[in-house]
């Protein structure tokens, strides 16, 4: 974000400008801050979703399957051991988008 990298630590020269130091306050780690929002969507959706992945054609989910499935990512690689889910893990996934 520009206007992040912008007005990061430059709030001694905006002392008065409220609206500068409440920019600062929320996004002055923009990086940081996206991370954690992101980190809070996932858990908020487990729980919401909780029925959902606890009976997917049958089974339950595990929670790395459960992050897998909601985390929305141009590419995901599922790599894991034979029967562990990865099959089940990707139906989850296109029946949560769907």
């Amino acid at each position: 974000m520009l206007a992040g990298r912008y007005f990061k630590n430059k709030i001694n020269y905006y002392k008065k400008e409220l609206a500068v130091k409440e920019f600062n306050a929320i996004y002055g780690d923009w990086y940081e801050y996206i991370k954690q929002y992101n980190q809070d969507y996932v858990s908020a959706q487990k729980e919401k979703l909780e029925g959902y992945f606890n009976d997917i054609e049958g089974k339950t989910l595990d929670d790395q399957q459960r992050t897998a499935i909601i985390t929305d990512e141009y590419s995901n690689l599922i790599m894991a051991g034979a029967e562990s889910g990865k099959t089940l893990t990707i139906l989850g996934k296109v029946q949560y988008f769907a």
